[in-house]
């Protein structure tokens, strides 16, 4: 009766597994199979997640920025409302010193002198460009 080494390795790995001691090569190839399957669905089922988490932070950088456009929108309304009410408060003001001008009992002599000045001056300047010209002809 020969036996040869192979049949005696089989004989003794099929001995250990029925006592849990080994396992054979199939048993160690399906369980390495197993793994790897199991480590490629988590891998899919992470793929998901990963997306969904990125996309997330996109919505949440969209949101943020339309956040700091409708801020900066606010600050623009409130710097034109500022300066709308400047605005009135000026020409309020001058119209309050126009009406304290007319109002004041020197008013009247005060602008006829005012326009009998500047008629004067433009007489002048007439004058002094006339003879700035005879000067030039000569």
């Amino acid at each position: 009766m020969a036996v040869t080494s192979a049949a005696l390795e089989e004989l003794r790995m099929t001995e250990a597994w029925k006592h849990g001691m080994e396992k054979p090569r199939e048993v160690e190839d399906d369980k390495q199979q197993q793994d790897q399957q199991q480590e490629l669905d988590q891998q899919q089922q992470r793929r998901p997640q990963q997306q969904q988490q990125r996309q997330q932070q996109e919505q949440g950088q969209e949101q943020q920025q339309q956040g700091q456009q409708q801020q900066q929108q606010q600050q623009q309304q409130q710097q034109q409302q500022q300066q709308g009410q400047e605005q009135q408060q000026q020409q309020q003001q001058e119209e309050d010193a126009s009406e304290a001008r007319r109002s004041w009992p020197g008013h009247k002599a005060f602008c006829k002198a005012e326009q009998a000045r500047r008629e004067a001056a433009r007489g002048t300047k007439a004058r002094e460009a006339k003879r700035c010209m005879e000067e030039q002809l000569v």
